[in-house]
């Protein structure tokens, strides 16, 4: 009878210490649980932060279009402005001319013109852009486009958006660093032209007072060397000149080395330096020269 009472004391006494471990289990591996989720949470905003902090340090690239051959000069006209109105985004240099243009369909208001429509159709991607720019010829500052600007290239990208590039000339003479590029998507509208060019010249005598060598030597003068061995020249149109605007100028290539190389621009008409800049990269391997006068 007693060793039966003790059996049963000892029996709930066990039954008490496993049923009190259960619950220690339980709530330990609640507590567990609790604590693993805000880990996973206070882990999850870090990486969130992260992730924003790396989008806005991302440098999302505007243009995907190669650049221009030709290195635009040191005194180009900036952006003066930009306007949106029904016909989009503007934004003007500080000569008035268009720099950027972009719409959803700059070229609506020729789509009822029978000629554009064949255009369209054909897949003139020169003639589409062409048209576009006569039809806004006052407001691209460009008297006859049809005479002034030159077909570049035209290339269509993987997308199918197709991108024309013309430079403009003046009489026949190519102006210095002036381009436009008309875009279009792949209904063969233009939905963005943009570029840098000058308003229609007036008043720029064509004919040079200098011979080409004249500016070789000037150059080569300026440099400090006595000839202009193996130096380059071309006629164009400077965009810019100390208070006259554009003006006719040479630009003389020399490349007295290996390791020195220039683009000077002699005005055609005085002789004087309208500019000059390096084309060699390494800017250390270049020798000082006089500033312009």
């Amino acid at each position: 009878m007693e060793i039966s009472s003790q059996l049963r004391n000892e029996g709930k006494k066990s039954f008490c210490r496993e049923r009190l471990l259960m619950e220690w289990n339980d709530k330990r591996g609640q507590k567990m649980k609790q604590e693993s989720g805000m880990m996973a949470m206070a882990i999850g905003m870090i990486l969130f932060s992260t992730s924003c902090m790396l989008l806005e340090k991302q440098e999302i690239p505007v243009t995907a279009y190669p650049e221009a051959e030709r290195e635009l000069p040191a005194q180009a006209s900036i952006a003066a402005g930009t306007e949106q109105d029904m016909e989009g985004t503007k934004q003007y240099a500080e000569d008035g001319t268009l720099t950027y243009w972009q719409g959803e369909n700059l070229t609506g208001p020729l789509e009822n013109d029978p000629e554009f429509l064949q255009l369209q159709q054909e897949n003139a991607d020169g003639g589409i852009a062409m048209a576009f720019v006569r039809h806004y010829a006052d407001q691209l500052k460009l008297k006859n486009p049809a005479d002034e600007l030159r077909l570049s290239s035209v290339q269509t990208d993987e997308l199918g958006m197709t991108h024309v590039r013309v430079r403009q000339r003046y009489e026949g003479i190519p102006v210095w660093g002036a381009e436009m590029i008309v875009h279009l998507n792949p209904a063969n509208q233009v939905y963005l032209m943009e570029g840098q060019y000058i308003p229609t010249p007036t008043e720029i005598e064509t004919e040079p007072a200098l011979t080409p060598l004249d500016a070789m030597n000037r150059a080569a003068l300026h440099l400090g060397k006595g000839t202009c061995t193996g130096c380059e020249t071309e006629l164009m149109i400077y965009p810019e000149s100390p208070g006259r605007g554009p003006c006719l100028a040479y630009r003389v290539r020399i490349r007295p080395s290996l390791t020195e190389g220039w683009n000077y621009f002699i005005d055609a008409r005085t002789g004087g330096i309208l500019n000059r800049y390096s084309t060699v990269q390494t800017s250390n391997s270049q020798p000082s020269i006089p500033p312009i006068e």
